[in-house]
């Protein structure tokens, strides 16, 4: 009725002027709840959903929100502190004394020793990504994700340079090969770090 009226709020006497902010915040907050309403309704299964939609939905809430309860804060602490650990490897893994030995083609108990806390990190990671990919709703609209891509590409270098590491070396192999395998150990030790 102001705007109809054309009357400006600093016009009001301040009693007014009081009573229509006050209402102007009530109506505010009954947005703002009505918002947070709809973000539930949207969240919980639909209808009668079966145990296995339940179980999806479950395996969504921890997976995605970890203010969902115990177990989606649990989810992300764990992730965070994986993170953190794989980061810790990654730069133990560049003392020089590590790289030395590494071009050697020895490894010592500490180098066995990052290997296996890469490896289990990996394999939390591997894990995480399986179990984002199993409860999204639309799979292919789950590989577009940017940071699907980037999971995808953090975690895969282990697995390649384990394949890469294990190929035997055939007696014809070209002289190139041994720098063409260590441009690609660079490349995938940049992504790891990206990781």
């Amino acid at each position: 009725e102001l705007a109809y009226w054309g009357i400006e709020e600093a016009r009001l006497e301040k009693c007014c002027l009081r009573e229509l902010l006050r209402r102007l915040e009530e109506l505010a907050e009954l947005r703002q709840q009505e918002t947070l309403h709809l973000r539930r309704e949207a969240r919980r299964p639909a209808g009668d959903p079966s145990r296995w939609g339940v179980f999806m939905h479950w395996l969504r809430e921890t997976v995605e929100n970890p203010r969902s309860g115990l177990p989606g804060k649990v989810f992300a602490c764990l992730s965070i502190l994986f993170v953190a650990t794989t980061a810790v490897s990654l730069c133990v893994s560049t003392m020089p004394e590590l790289r030395a030995e590494e071009d050697k083609g020895e490894c010592s108990q500490k180098c066995y020793y990052i290997f296996i806390v890469e490896t289990v990190c990996v394999a939390w990671f591997s894990l995480e990504f399986c179990l984002r990919f199993v409860q999204a709703q639309d799979k292919c609209q789950f590989f577009q994700g940017p940071l699907n891509i980037i999971d995808i590409l953090a975690i895969s270098p282990y697995y390649v340079s384990l394949a890469v590491s294990g190929e035997p070396r055939e007696d014809g192999e070209r002289p190139g090969g041994g720098s063409y395998l260590e441009k690609v150990g660079l490349a995938l030790r940049v992504l790891r770090a990206l990781r």
